[in-house]
C-alpha cells in the first residue's frame, strides 16, 4: 500500500479492512473493528469498507488538548474510547494504544507514536 495518509510518517504499518460505522469517518480517526482499534486510512461514508491501520511506527494519534495534556517521549498513549482521543493518564475503560516517540505540547492536536491497536 502506498504511503499517502497524512498521519503516517513511515511505511512500516499494518492495516485490516473494516466497514465504516454510522456517521462516517475522517482519515486518521479511531474506530473499533471487532477487538482492534484502528485509524481510518481515508475519509469515507458510513457503510463503506476501507483499510484501518492497526499497527505502525511513527503514526500521528489524535490527542486531547488542554492543561496537563502534554506528552514526553516514552509516555504511554491511552485511548479514551468515548472521545476517541489519546492522553497519557489511565482511566477505567481506556486502552493502551502505543508509546509517544516525541514530545507533544498541551495545544498540539496529535502526538507522534508507535501505535498498536491491539495493545493492552
Amino acid at each position: 500500500m502506498a504511503l499517502n495518509a497524512d498521519f503516517l510518517h513511515d511505511t512500516d504499518f499494518n492495516s485490516i479492512p473494516g466497514t465504516v460505522a454510522t456517521g462516517g469517518i475522517n482519515a486518521g480517526e479511531f474506530q473499533k473493528i471487532e477487538d482492534t482499534w484502528g485509524l481510518a486510512y481515508v475519509t469515507a461514508l458510513a457503510g463503506v469498507v476501507i483499510n484501518f491501520v492497526f499497527r505502525g511506527v511513527q503514526v500521528e494519534l489524535p490527542k486531547s488538548v488542554g492543561t496537563g495534556l502534554s506528552f514526553t517521549a516514552g509516555d504511554i498513549c491511552w485511548l479514551d474510547t468515548s472521545t476517541k482521543l489519546v492522553h497519557k493518564t489511565f482511566a477505567t475503560g481506556n486502552v493502551n494504544v502505543g508509546i509517544a516517540r516525541k514530545d507533544a505540547g498541551i495545544s498540539d492536536t496529535h502526538v507522534l507514536a508507535d501505535f498498536n491497536g491491539r495493545a493492552t
